[in-house]
């Protein structure tokens, strides 16, 4: 198990803040595809029809997670990429009260549209709290602070590690200058002990030879 070091922070941005993010990104897309189907099957393309998809269905490899991997594999449905004209932007009216579908009312008619247009301001997220832009903007704000927090964790280990460095310098370092000046001094020592050396053997050498 990685618990320290470059390859510990590689794992943790990949498995934790990386994860996350893709996660946020496949939920907002997710919704986002799912009311605005909710909304197209409702209106009417210019050839009359209703009951379309704008984008292609989804089946979840998750069931406990709906939106997982949906960027990968999100598209516009084969219908409506295949001709725009049965993008359903026309809304109908209900012609009598028993009626269960709107009527289609020709060309001209962008209310479905506009319905779709208006989602933006739906709040979907966070219990009711926050629209798509809200969303969106929480999560870049969340990814610029785990960013910039990284960033000043990252200055201040390196500032530590630099003071280390210059102390154990310090503690264990040579410095020439001082150890050029020790050799002169011990140097000057050796010669003074061997001077005094060479002067008792002197002086016991004419009290012994004096004496006989």
């Amino acid at each position: 198990i990685v618990t320290s070091g470059t390859l510990k922070g590689l794992l943790e941005v990949r498995d934790g803040v990386i994860d996350a993010t893709l996660a946020d990104l496949n939920k907002l897309a997710y919704t986002l595809a799912t009311e605005t189907n909710q909304i197209h099957r409702t209106g009417y393309g210019l050839d009359g029809e209703t009951g379309r998809n704008y984008f292609a269905a989804f089946t979840s490899v998750d069931v406990n997670n709906p939106y997982k991997d949906y960027i990968q594999s999100m598209s516009l449905s084969d219908s409506v990429a295949n001709n725009i004209e049965k993008i359903a932007a026309a809304g109908g009216t209900i012609e009598h009260p028993t009626d269960r579908l709107r009527t289609y009312n020709g060309d001209g008619d962008g209310s479905n549209a506009i319905k779709i247009a208006q989602l933006k301001f739906e709040s979907f997220f966070n219990e009711g709290k926050s629209n798509f832009n809200d969303y969106y903007n929480e999560m870049i704000t969340e990814v610029a602070t785990i960013s910039e927090r990284y960033e000043h964790e990252a200055e201040y280990s390196n500032s530590l590690m630099t003071q280390l460095d210059a102390k154990r310098a310090e503690l264990s370092g040579v410095s020439l200058d001082e150890e050029l000046a020790n050799l002169i001094k011990f140097q000057h020592a050796y010669n003074a002990a061997a001077k005094v050396i060479t002067t008792v053997d002197e002086m016991l050498d004419k009290i012994i030879n004096g004496m006989i």
